[in-house]
């Protein structure tokens, strides 16, 4: 230090004109003298030492005006020794104020490397020893900004202190104030521009050293160690490796400005490392990142900062590229829809940047595929979009690497995060793009096919990945349509039983049909069979994936549909594409367009048919997707319900092709001009399915069975709506009368009998309206029948269910019509004089014809409904209210009904309706009387003018008051 005194002094004495600044420096350090001494003597209290430094200060830095940088120099070449001092002592107003001048006079002298070898030792005993010699933030930091300042004004001249500066870093990184690690950033930042050789020793261990503080929690502390980092990287690539993954995980920081960051040092490593294309394949992610952030900024940004660095491989790899520079090309390569998926490129990549994605391919597809598997979401989210990015870089040269991408897709579409299974399956569609479809499907078709050991999420992933690549592709993937449904019309497949599965197929076929221009009659009859399965499924929570299609929603593009609803909806679209492809009208023409194959293909092993056959509810759906166009192969489908109806067949088939039957006949009503076929096989029908299925066996199963024969056998009787019946047997509904008649009293009636008694309610209800049905209809009813029947319908009126009991009276009018006839048609038919109170008369067969009802019957049947009048439920009262007056005015003998109704009238609660029924049969008979003779007593005068009395009282008041004045109306006539 004396000697630069020495030759300071020199210099002024030299120049006359230094002679102001030498008498300016002379007095300054006479004044300060003291206080220099001050700060040398070991004894001098804490107080002095405070003074004498704000003196030095003061006399210098502070002077006004300032003084000249030579004379600074010269002052700090004086003190520094004694300023340095202060540095380490306990006093911590002491320590600040000598730091303070000490960085005020790096910044003010002209040239600080004369004192670097007495200020860095300093400062790197108090910063970089393991233990914190320095205990306050604030002074460590204003240690931190004076080496700043040394290493800008030092520059190159810095180098020999560089390592001891680095030991400095290695420790203020890791200090716990975070200005302080901001400032040290900014130091490894100066370090590294003007003394990169030095640096470059070091430059692994620098990056080592920044790398902690990427994870701080403050936004710009982040920020600039990414700056930090990449002047290190610039300086010596090394430490890149132990970079990249923390640096990776930066492109998914929630504060724009460091993503920003990043992606612009990225963008800087490319075009300034010299061996940037050795380490393309670790950076370019980073640019795929930016390539597929969240903000579009980033994004645009991203896009060209790829097109930067792919001018710069053009200008210096001309000759590898020069046969590609065409850049006309632009999207016309791609579909109208691709421009969802071009990831905000506004043009198809230039040559450049294709070619550096390319030569990278191995290493960048192995990185972001090992991301996606990753076990946390946002990576495997942000690996997806980067993937997305990169094939669109790479185009079809990245077929080579379809085995490495597909099965991790497998594996997110079988079954992850909503949000990556959406990226994911963008990939997939990409990869249709780009990607000849030969090469994709060779191996996707078989894993399909295999099902990873039959396990349902594989088979879903495949599938899910298969949608993906059929909506990517263009129309010439109509070339490998049979064999893309050939592997969906794979009965483990299409037949299983896992919701989700059903109905990531009907998106498959939905969108294969969609890219289709031309279909052939076997795959169009292969594709309707897919269809006619998928449409057969009725989902319920008993049925896998049912409840996950309830609550998830795996792709925003179908969220509001995910749904056993959405599949039949697929489902239909695809029909009706597939329609216009086979060039017919409809969905219904469709079907019946392949329906005699369809029906040989289904029946084929309709001899094995359980309840777990899939092909029974293939059938119904068939059979009614057809419509009324399926008359004329009803010979083809009545054999077949026959046969699954018999007895011997399980209870779960036979209950199908029940309900199959209910709906066909229905669908049939619905045309005017059809049921002549059916009409034809009545016999098939009756004695083949309902009958069978009709007759009592024990068990539930049973019972079930039952119920729904009536139900078949009621809608088969039913009137057809608008019927055409010209030419045509006569019917009752759809079977023909003469029929009924041969099985009416053999076999059809025990039946009806036995079931109006069955445990079902929904059995009795249904075999009492065909009753009534039959009753109503032209078959023949002969007195053996009738007598039968009346004395079950009275049994049924005791039934416990008061909406049976119900039904049953409203049969009784029906039965009196039915009677009636038959009184006429024996009357017509054995005109015998009927005063003689004959029912039966010897036939000419020999065997006694019947032709009335004697008596005993009668009096049953009035004594049985009558009771009923006097019943708790209202409706009933009036059922057979309304049965005794269709009776008495048709066929019931009124001499009689009157004498019961008579002879219980005062035992009943109410008289209301046994007045109203004795005043009809009264009235009839008056009429009768008049018209053929007169009237034959007094007596019945007085009951019928006693009948009347009665009706008026209960109209005007009540009949006992009407008593009370006129105790015997009968006395008053």
């Amino acid at each position: 230090m004396a000697d630069l005194s020495a030759k300071s002094f020199a210099v002024m004495s030299a120049n006359p004109q230094t002679d102001p600044f030498l008498q300016q420096f002379e007095d300054i350090i006479q004044t300060i003298q003291r206080d220099i001494n001050v700060l040398g003597e070991p004894t001098s209290d804490r107080s002095a030492k405070r003074r004498a430094l704000e003196h030095i200060q003061s006399e210098t830095l502070l002077k006004k005006p300032a003084l000249n940088p030579q004379v600074l120099f010269k002052v700090f070449s004086s003190i520094t020794r004694s300023t340095l001092r202060a540095v380490s002592d306990p006093v911590e107003k002491c320590r600040e104020l000598s730091i303070t001048i000490i960085s005020g006079f790096v910044k003010n002298v002209d040239d600080v490397i004369p004192f670097l070898p007495y200020i860095i030792p300093t400062f790197t005993s108090r910063l970089a020893q393991p233990e914190i010699v320095e205990p306050a933030e604030e002074l460590r930091l204003l240690m931190t900004q004076a080496l700043l300042d040394i290493v800008k004004k030092s520059r190159h001249g810095f180098a020999p202190f560089v390592e001891d500066t680095i030991k400095i870093l290695a420790r203020t990184l890791m200090d716990t104030y975070p200005e302080v690690k901001k400032e040290s950033c900014r130091l490894v930042i100066e370090l590294c521009k003007f003394n990169v050789k030095p640096v470059a020793f070091h430059g692994d261990a620098l990056a080592k050293a920044v790398l902690p503080v990427l994870h701080h929690r403050h936004s710009s502390v982040r920020i600039i160690a990414i700056e930090a980092i990449g002047a290190a990287i610039l300086v010596d690539a090394k430490g890149l490796d132990d970079c990249l993954d923390t640096l990776r995980s930066m492109s998914m920081d929630k504060a724009p400005l460091v993503r920003e960051t990043l992606y612009t040092i990225a963008h800087k490593w490319m075009l300034e490392l010299i061996d940037r294309y050795t380490y393309g394949y670790k950076i370019l992610p980073l640019l795929l990142c930016g390539m597929t952030d969240d903000m579009p900024k980033l994004r645009a940004m991203s896009v060209k900062f790829m097109d930067e660095i792919g001018a710069l491989y053009e200008t210096e790899w001309e000759s590898r590229i020069k046969d590609e520079m065409d850049y006309t090309d632009g999207w016309s390569h791609l579909p109208i829809h691709w421009l969802t998926l071009a990831f905000q490129f506004p043009d198809r990549p230039r040559v450049g940047s294709r070619h550096l994605a390319r030569d990278n391919m191995q290493k960048v597809v192995a990185k972001i595929v090992e991301g996606m598997g990753n076990w946390t979401v946002e990576v495997r989210i942000k690996s997806a979009q980067m993937l997305g990015a990169y094939l669109t870089l790479t185009e079809d040269q990245i077929t080579g690497y379809v085995g490495v991408i597909l099965p991790i897709l497998y594996k997110i579409l079988s079954g992850d995060d909503p949000l990556v299974m959406e990226e994911a399956a963008r990939v997939a569609s990409i990869l249709g793009n780009y990607v000849n479809a030969d090469a994709t499907l060779s191996l996707l078709l078989p894993q399909l096919a295999m099902g990873g050991g039959s396990t349902t999420s594989f088979r879903l992933g495949c599938s899910r990945t298969l949608h993906g690549l059929i909506h990517g592709a263009s129309t010439t993937i109509s070339a490998h349509a049979s064999r893309i449904v050939d592997a969906l019309a794979d009965k483990d497949l299409v037949l299983n039983e896992n919701m989700l599965i059903l109905y990531e197929i009907s998106r498959c076929v939905c969108e294969l049909l969609l890219k289709v221009t031309t279909i052939d009659q076997d795959v169009s009859f292969k594709v309707l069979m897919i269809l006619a399965q998928l449409e057969s499924v009725v989902g319920d929570e008993n049925m896998p994936g049912y409840t996950n299609m309830q609550k998830k929603s795996y792709f925003k593009q179908c969220l509001t549909h995910y749904s056993l609803l959405s599949t039949a909806n697929q489902t239909n679209e695809s029909l009706v594409r597939l329609s216009s492809l086979c060039q017919v009208s409809n969905v219904e023409s469709l079907y019946g367009l392949f329906f005699e194959n369809a029906i040989d293909t289904l029946t084929a092993t309709h001899t094995s048919w359980t309840k777990h056959s899939a092909e029974l509810r293939v059938l119904e759906t068939v059979v009614l997707r057809v419509g009324v166009a399926i008359e004329p192969h009803l010979s083809k489908i009545l054999p077949l319900v026959c046969y699954c109806a018999s007895k011997e067949r399980d209870y779960e088939v036979r209950k199908s092709v029940l309900l199959l039957m209910i709906k066909l006949v229905q669908v049939l009503k619905a045309s005017p001009s059809s049921g002549r076929a059916l009409s034809n096989d009545s016999e098939t029908l009756l004695r083949g399915i309902i009958i069978p299925n009709s007759i009592w066996h024990t068990g539930r199963n049973s019972a079930l069975l039952r119920m729904h024969a009536m139900s078949l056998l009621l809608i088969i009787l039913e009137p057809r709506l608008n019927s055409v019946q010209a030419d045509e047997q006569e019917c009752v509904g759809f079977l023909n009368v003469s029929l009924l008649n041969t099985t009416l009293e053999r076999d059809l009636l025990p039946i009806l009998i036995s079931n109006i008694e069955d445990d079902e309610i929904a059995t009795r209800i249904t075999s009492l309206k065909v009753l009534s049905t039959l009753l109503d209809s032209d078959i023949d009813w002969n007195g053996s029948t009738l007598k039968k029947l009346y004395l079950e319908l009275l049994k049924r009126l005791d039934d416990a269910q008061d909406k049976i009991r119900v039904q049953c009276a409203n049969i009784w009018p029906v039965y009196f019509n039915s009677v009636c006839r038959w009184l006429a048609k024996m009357a017509s038919s054995y005109p015998i004089d009927t005063t003689n109170k004959l029912t039966s008369i010897p036939g000419a067969d020999g065997g006694v014809v019947e032709i009335a009802l004697d008596t005993v019957h009668w009096q049953t049947m009035i004594k049985g409904l009558t009771i009923h009048l006097d019943d708790t439920n209202p409706d009933i009262q009036d059922a057979i209210l309304n049965a005794l007056k269709a009776g008495a005015q048709k066929c019931i003998p009124k001499e009689m009904l009157s004498e019961h109704l008579h002879s219980v009238r005062a035992k009943h609660r109410t008289t209301r309706y046994i007045d109203d029924i004795l005043l009809l049969a009264e009235t009839t008979h008056i009429e009768m009387g008049l018209a053929g003779y007169c009237l034959q007593s007094y007596s019945s005068i007085c009951n019928i003018l006693y009948i009347y009395l009665a009706v008026i009282a209960r109209e005007s008041s009540s009949i006992n008051t009407m008593e009370q004045r006129n105790p015997n109306p009968r006395d008053m006539c």
